[in-house]
């Protein structure tokens, strides 16, 4: 840069800045305040597109009367064809139910029901459930069928306090279900637990696949407990024990031809697992006999062999709710309407008014971004056309005595040009500077900020060409006037 060009930069950008800087301040906080805003609806659009997406939001639930089963099955059967689900902005249909069973605390001393709900492995659901911030522990370390089969629980850690479960919780990896057998009798089913949770969708306390579901409903004919007749049974104890006292305790009348331990870990406590050897098969009715005489000479609890991955995996036949799951929530209306004419299905209006209200929200979300953006540059645009018209009518003087003195437009233009887009990098960057302070100040406090998103360097960008754009415009107009007009104010 020449000495001439080096004091020009210099003088006009005093001038430029004004008193104290008091212009470049001005329009700093104008982009500041600009950036502050956009930076916010970036982040809340971004937070409400996170919200959307996700099966708790678009996610519509309808209950089914079990005299409708055969509409549920002509309804689902109907959705299958991705044009009529893609004309609804349907996603996915699917059936599940719900149920409760009896669960047992640690020492066995309380047995309360919980209820359950069944969930597909492929749903989305069942990721939205176990993300980090719903988590309290998990086991999981593969795919869940992978590493667990379809027998396990997703339980609510309230749950597991109610239950009297005081172990950490990286150590709770079985919880005893107790099944009904024929009487007062029953299974003790111990069920991998694969993750703790802090909630659960539709009120309920666990989550359950449902093939596990499915084969607690049945009737025991799949086999996934042994009901035949064998000459072998098993208890759990704390404590020692042999084949003489297990004989002593049931009698002289039955014989016990051999007892196998073998060490098992439940919830990180070790116990003795004992398999008693009768000399003569026994029904299942005589075993639990044969166990409550042992239970009065020695401590010990049930345990129940369950086999769980045998056969085709199950799944929910006649499912008592239908979730419904929207890629996009505008037409769920126009859905409830055809349901309600096709199938005599009815989707509570609360939850249709609940979702379009959403839906509504959204759009006045980006639609209120949009003008700010708007308000925001038209703002900066209107400060910067102001200043340049102030500016140039006041040295349009000078423009004259340099036009005069033999300097070209095109060298004035691109002085004038470097000069003004110079004064609005120094006040961009200021306000960036400030930006990001404000920015780091919303990441602590958790505040729905950001700038990490492709509008903001494209709003930068856009804002930078409106204001070349209007330099060029405006210097481009002074400079046609003559040297003798631009003196003297003709």
């Amino acid at each position: 840069m020449n000495d001439q060009k080096k004091i020009l930069v210099r003088n006009e950008l005093k001038v430029l800045e004004g008193r104290n800087k008091m212009n470049i301040l001005i329009l700093a906080g104008i982009l500041l305040l600009s950036f502050i805003g956009l930076g916010h609806s970036i982040g809340g659009l971004k937070y409400l597109r996170m919200r959307m997406d996700n099966p708790f939001t678009k996610w519509v639930n309808l209950p089914i009367n079990s005299a409708f089963y055969d509409e549920s099955r002509d309804l689902q059967h109907y959705f299958t064809s991705k044009e009529i689900r893609d004309t609804f902005m349907l996603d996915t249909i699917r059936g599940y139910k719900r149920d409760a069973y009896r669960f047992v605390s640690p020492d066995g001393s309380k047995i309360l029901f919980k209820r359950t709900r069944t969930i597909d492995t492929e749903e989305d659901l069942l990721q939205e459930i176990i993300k980090p911030s719903n988590l309290t522990h998990s086991h999981i370390s593969d795919d869940i069928e992978s590493q667990f089969g379809n027998c396990w629980l997703i339980v609510k850690e309230s749950v597991l306090d109610e239950l009297g479960y005081t172990m950490p919780l990286k150590n709770i990896d079985r919880i005893e279900l107790r099944q009904t057998w024929a009487g007062e009798r029953s299974f003790s089913l111990f069920i991998p637990i694969i993750a703790v949770v802090k909630d659960l969708p539709d009120q309920v306390d666990m989550i359950i696949p449902e093939h596990l579901d499915a084969l607690l409903d049945g009737n025991y004919e799949s086999g996934y407990v042994d009901v035949s007749e064998t000459n072998n049974w098993r208890f759990l104890s704390d404590e020692a024990t042999s084949r003489e006292k297990v004989q002593q305790a049931l009698g002289s009348d039955e014989i016990v031809s051999d007892l196998v331990q073998e060490k098992v870990v439940l919830n990180g406590i070790e116990k003795n697992l004992f398999t008693v050897y009768m000399a003569e098969s026994k029904s299942l009715s005589q075993k639990f006999v044969l166990f409550d005489y042992l239970k009065e000479e020695i401590n010990v609890s049930p345990y129940h062999h369950m086999e769980c991955n045998i056969g085709k995996t199950l799944y929910v036949k006649n499912a008592q709710y239908l979730a419904m799951n929207f890629k996009d929530l505008r037409n769920v209306r126009a859905f409830r309407d055809r349901i309600m004419d096709e199938f005599g299905l009815e989707i509570t209006l609360n939850q249709i008014e609940d979702k379009e209200n959403f839906s509504l929200v959204t759009r006045l979300t980006i639609l209120l971004a949009f003008i700010l953006l708007l308000v925001s540059l038209t703002g900066v645009i209107i400060f910067i056309a102001n200043l340049l018209i102030s500016h140039f009518n006041q040295i349009q003087s000078n423009l004259g005595t340099f036009k005069a003195f033999g300097l070209s437009n095109k060298k004035l233009l691109s002085d004038y040009t470097y000069i003004t887009l110079l004064f609005f990098v120094r006040a961009l960057g200021l306000s960036l500077f400030f930006t990001g302070l404000y920015a780091g100040l919303m990441f602590l406090l958790n505040g729905k900020f950001t700038v990490l998103h492709w509008s903001f360097p494209a709003v930068i960008v856009l804002i930078f060409g409106i204001i070349y754009f209007i330099i060029q415009r405006m210097i481009t107009i002074k400079l046609s006037k003559t040297p003798g007009d631009l003196i003297y104010n003709r």
